[in-house]
């Protein structure tokens, strides 16, 4: 029993020792220990703290680390408590990263609605936001969302074009920077303002490794010679609608059923915890380049490491559709690269014993899917054209996939 006490004394003699080295010299011990403790139970935010003790941040953050470090190798079970107490008292780490290429217009838009992001609780948000290009032309907007909400905020380029180069480039940012999880969103897209605290809440409560969330389209509101869009670009837009609420509609009953593992996470509206990419080494493919589907690719490898992945209904993004989409040719190429893409990541490296013969079934079933579709929109104003175009482009796709084409969706660029 003295060998155990006096080991516990001298293991609390370190930990006083650690936090007179690491926390802001020119306060006193007793102060700057009861700084320490008055930040462990989580019930005020690390930043706010600081600000109140007039302690610098990045070091009260330096001094935590060492004493959980050092905590979890304290002898004792009373030491083994303190530094349980630790953990669960420090804040969760969220990077929210963004990709951007040419776009200044769209990405000032969705800065303006991350400003309004509440916090969830026991975290401490961040931003990584990526220029996919040859120089970086968003560090001035960027700063000054900094300025404006008080977060920490970098921008970094990615040279390399391609969608999967700038999300590893937030990925490898977020995990050289300890960070606890990686939420992305889409650089044409607005969070609401409960967005995080959704997603959060889910995954944490769950423990869930990966979840996702509804994208609502909204109609554009620039590029309009007359204010208005055309009989045409009307109808693809609630063609849009219908395709995106079905989606939603379907996802939100597996949610329900407790099935939503099924649903495939894509990353306009996405957290991950990133404990689990450390263990399994989850990256984007680069190897998709422009093709698209990188996300679809990082979601099949994720569950292969046995990833657990979640729907949340009401963690809503809003997505404005630029005119350029708007049109019947684009659903149509969208279908055939989706097609392509998919087939690349299915079959890269387990050819289908019989390619032609499922590739002829596949065809065929969605040229009739396409049919019926057309036939719906004739008594629907419209509304199933999109759905239609889609299923004719997803069948050409899968042609030229089988002849080995591959897409380029992501080198032309939709919007400003």
């Amino acid at each position: 029993m003295k060998k155990k006490s006096a080991s516990s004394k001298g293991a609390s003699v370190e930990l006083v020792t650690i936090i007179r080295r690491e926390i802001w010299r020119r306060y006193s011990a007793e102060e700057n220990i009861h700084t320490m403790l008055s930040g462990m139970p989580g019930e005020e935010s690390i930043p706010a703290l600081c600000r109140r003790e007039g302690k610098a941040e990045i070091l009260y953050r330096r001094g935590l680390k060492t004493l959980e470090k050092k905590a979890k190798h304290c002898p004792t079970v009373g030491l083994a408590r303190q530094a349980t107490s630790l953990e669960v008292g420090r804040e969760k780490t969220v990077i929210i990263s963004a990709v951007t290429r040419m776009r200044p217009l769209m990405f000032y838009t969705l800065l303006k609605s991350l400003e309004k992001l509440h916090v969830p609780p026991g975290t401490e948000l961040q931003f990584c936001f990526v220029e996919n290009g040859d120089s970086l032309s968003i560090d001035g907007r960027v700063k000054e969302f900094c300025q404006i909400t008080g977060f920490k905020a970098v921008a970094i380029c990615e040279p390399r074009l391609g969608i999967p180069f700038a999300r590893n480039a937030a990925l490898n940012w977020a995990l050289d920077n300890e960070a606890d999880f990686l939420a992305f969103i889409d650089d044409d897209e607005v969070a609401k303002k409960d967005w995080m605290e959704k997603l959060y809440a889910a995954i944490e409560a769950r423990g869930l490794d990966l979840v996702g969330g509804p994208v609502c389209p909204v109609a554009p509101d620039q590029n309009l010679g007359n204010g208005r869009l055309s009989t045409i670009e009307a109808t693809v837009f609630r063609g849009c609608e219908v395709r995106a609420h079905r989606m939603a509609r379907r996802n939100s009953h597996r949610s329900r059923a407790d099935t939503d593992h099924q649903v495939t996470i894509v990353t306009n509206n996405w957290l991950c915890r990133l404990d689990f990419l450390r263990q399994n080494n989850v990256k984007f493919d680069e190897g998709l380049g422009y093709s698209g589907g990188s996300d679809a690719a990082f979601f099949r490898a994720a569950k292969k490491a046995k990833a657990r992945t979640g729907w949340v209904p009401d963690a809503v993004v809003m997505e404005e559709v630029p005119v350029s989409r708007l049109t019947l040719g684009y659903h149509f190429m969208r279908g055939r690269d989706q097609a392509i893409s998919s087939y690349v990541i299915k079959f890269s490296q387990n050819q289908p014993s019989s390619p032609f013969v499922s590739s002829l079934l596949f065809v065929v079933s969605k040229l009739l899917l396409g049919m019926a579709r057309l036939i719906a929109a004739l008594f629907d104003r419209g509304r199933s054209v999109v759905l239609a175009m889609r299923a004719f482009g997803f069948a050409w796709g899968r042609i030229l996939a089988v002849f080995g084409y591959s897409s380029s969706h992501y080198k032309n660029v939709h919007g400003s």
